[in-house]
């Protein structure tokens, strides 16, 4: 209620990993890299029919939008709308806007090929900082490898930011790397102008970006993506005089 009329985004179901649900456990060698996400929804797809069922009757279907988590094919993305398109033909209802998360290396790898297919992204930076850095983020011994503003990890999201222009895709980011007042910056001067975080982190990361807005960026970013670790990239953004 407090949102309307706002659109709301309704991600599917997902679970494993680190998302686990005690009355649906999953066991697995190597969760992070197994059926999770739209993976569970396609191999038990009662309960992901449920879960379209219940969106697409709701009282503000008018508004939802729905978004896969774990996608890393084209293929898994067209199996699980197709299923959305049926669902609302035998409902009588309009298929409502369907996006992904960015959240596996192939999705950014293929952005220009999903780009074709999608009607947003939203980038998950906690699962994508993960995979790309092969380093487990549950793991403590291997914080080091677990940061967001690598340049390994910026690079690949200026792409996914480039694209998402070009193609006039709406894009976002989410997880702890929108919270973040350092590392929003970096963000704001790769291209995002969409950022998903915490209502108490929201007056911190815009008191900043405000003040980006009346300058050029295009030196820093050159810089930021030269850079060769997160070091540097923090240091160039703490010397900017904002």
């Amino acid at each position: 209620k407090s949102f309307h009329p706002r659109p709301v985004v309704m991600r599917t179901l997902d679970i494993g990993g680190d998302k686990a649900l005690s009355y649906f456990p999953i066991s697995e060698e190597n969760p992070f890299l197994g059926v999770r996400g739209i993976r569970l929804s396609l191999q038990i797809q009662e309960l992901y029919r449920s879960q379209i069922e219940s969106i697409l009757t709701s009282r503000d279907a008018h508004r939802v939008k729905i978004m896969f988590p774990m996608i890393s094919t084209i293929e898994d993305f067209i199996k699980s709308k197709s299923i959305i398109e049926e669902i609302a033909e035998h409902l009588g209802k309009k298929v409502p806007e369907i996006g992904i998360m960015i959240e596996t290396p192939s999705s950014t790898i293929l952005v220009e090929d999903f780009a074709q297919h999608v009607d947003f992204f939203s980038v998950g930076t906690n699962d994508l900082t993960q995979y790309i850095m092969a380093a487990d983020r549950g793991n403590p011994n291997l914080i080091e490898y677990q940061d967001s503003l690598h340049p390994a990890i910026l690079r690949v999201l200026e792409n996914v930011f480039s694209v998402s222009k070009e193609q006039s895709i709406e894009v976002s980011v989410c997880g702890e790397m929108a919270s973040d007042p350092v590392s929003a910056i970096a963000l704001y001067v790769l291209g995002l102008r969409k950022f998903s975080m915490s209502s108490a982190a929201s007056p911190f990361v815009f008191e900043k970006l405000v003040k980006l807005k009346s300058m050029n960026t295009e030196d820093l970013k050159s810089e930021i993506l030269k850079s060769k670790n997160s070091q540097e990239v923090r240091d160039k953004i703490n010397n900017l005089e904002i």
